[in-house]
């Protein structure tokens, strides 16, 4: 069959039988990579109709959904007629499957053709785990478009506080701000006519109002964004980052994002349990929760966008942005990658960490709801209650020892209504209450 690297792979016998004269062979290599680029499966189904697709080296793809517990079926969660513009320059046309989990994404024929090339590299680069590269799952043909189905490492349905579209260079940008959507309000050649078109100042009587929120938040994004993390998440965050970065570079892609969405909380809602449902799942599947100044950050992230190639239409477009503001994004692939690593200064290990601390399972015959946690932030061990000692992290408490004939005060959980356990509070307990302890 034809594989991932888009050339015809002949068989000894076939070449023994058929050798190819040396004026040929050029010739016959050049055909093989503009025509003979696929190997075309019809496999998976679309939607509730179950529309067949035609599927790009779906067998390649297949092991990275099952390294990745993709279910077979995950494609019937999507309905093409959910497919909208994206919001970016190209607009491309794409949609989320039902459950959120996975996006599915109108592709140009530029991205089309590299990702035929680069098919074996990227399933080789996302079986790993140490990457922010977000993952393909299937690449295919329907109704003559040609679409990626990945995962989407933002969650959906979400409110988040910030988004932000980060490139290391002046085409950073804010997607929400505040818990807002920022609407991208672009400068054009054929926007002349406005009067605020050559000033672009936000004293101008016309400036519109969504011009000047969407500045404002591109200049956050390149100057002005913290990502407050702990030591150890900051320093896997930055290696992953630059990783990253040194891998597209060797793929020679480049104009790709890092796509960063999180949750500012007040951290007393959350350690009284005042949170949403929603924020409650956030916090536990993050890799990346931190509090800092009364605040719980919960960082979700991934790199997108990542099959663009230096072409001669991106020289071009670098001569004709010479006099815009640099660093610009239309930059060779280890130029860029160089701009990327950037972005790990954005990132300040200045934060704490947050503890989830899950209830401790009582007796058989009083059980609880062991998936029910409470979210505490990292205190230190207390020697008195009238000076608490700050200067480190209070350990796990141990289920209580049963001391049948004592009633000496020990320490139990005082369940709030909420269902939520604060921990450490000492009431006298009687032999039966010591027993249910």
């Amino acid at each position: 069959r034809l594989g991932a690297s888009c050339s015809l792979r002949a068989t000894p016998m076939a070449e023994a039988a058929n050798p190819p004269q040396d004026g040929a062979k050029k010739d016959m290599k050049t055909k093989s990579e503009a025509v003979e680029l696929v190997d075309v499966k019809q496999r998976l189904s679309i939607g509730k109709s179950k529309m067949k697709a035609k599927f790009f080296n779906d067998d390649e793809w297949k092991k990275l959904r099952e390294k990745h517990e993709v279910p077979s079926n995950f494609l019937e969660l999507f309905d093409m007629d959910d497919l909208t513009e994206g919001g970016g320059k190209g607009g491309s046309l794409m949609a989320r499957t039902k459950d959120g989990k996975y996006i599915v994404k109108e592709m140009s024929d530029g991205d089309h053709t590299s990702l035929l090339k680069l098919t074996d590299q990227l399933i080789e680069i996302m079986m790993a785990e140490d990457t922010l590269i977000s993952a393909f799952y299937a690449h295919f043909s329907l109704n003559g478009k040609v679409f990626i189905a990945m995962t989407n490492c933002i969650p959906s349905g979400i409110k988040w506080t910030f988004l932000f579209d980060l490139k290391g260079c002046r085409d950073d940008k804010a997607m929400i701000m505040d818990g807002n959507k920022i609407r991208a309000v672009h400068k054009r050649c054929f926007d002349c006519f406005k009067c605020w078109y050559c000033c672009d100042l936000a004293c101008c009587p016309c400036y519109p109002e969504d011009r000047a929120l969407y500045c404002n938040g591109k200049a956050v994004a390149w100057s002005g964004l913290k990502l407050h993390m702990t030591d150890a998440q900051a320093t896997k965050v930055k290696k992953l980052i630059t990783k990253d970065a040194e891998t597209l570079a060797n793929l020679q892609t480049m104009d790709y994002s890092l796509l960063i969405a999180y949750l500012v909380l007040d951290q007393a809602k959350v350690e009284a349990g005042e949170i949403s449902e929603d924020e409650k799942n956030l916090i536990k599947q993050s890799e990346y929760v931190s509090v800092y100044e009364g605040k719980v950050y919960v960082y979700y992230m991934g790199v997108i966008d990542f099959l663009q190639e230096w072409n001669c239409k991106k020289d071009i477009a670098r001569c004709i942005k010479l006099c815009a503001p640099h660093p610009l994004s239309t930059t060779p692939p280890p130029n860029y990658a160089e701009q990327f690593k950037q972005l790990g200064e954005k990132v300040i290990a200045d934060a704490k960490p947050l503890k989830l601390k899950t209830e401790q399972k009582k007796t058989e015959d009083d059980p609880i709801d062991t998936e029910a946690i409470e979210v505490k932030v990292d205190e230190t061990p207390k020697e008195s209650t009238d000076n608490p000692d700050t200067s480190k992290p209070t350990p796990a408490a141990a289920p209580a020892e049963p001391e049948p004939e004592t009633t000496q005060p020990q320490p139990v959980a005082d369940t709030d209504a909420d269902g939520d356990a604060d921990a450490g509070e000492e009431v006298p307990l009687n032999n039966d209450a010591a027993e249910q302890a």
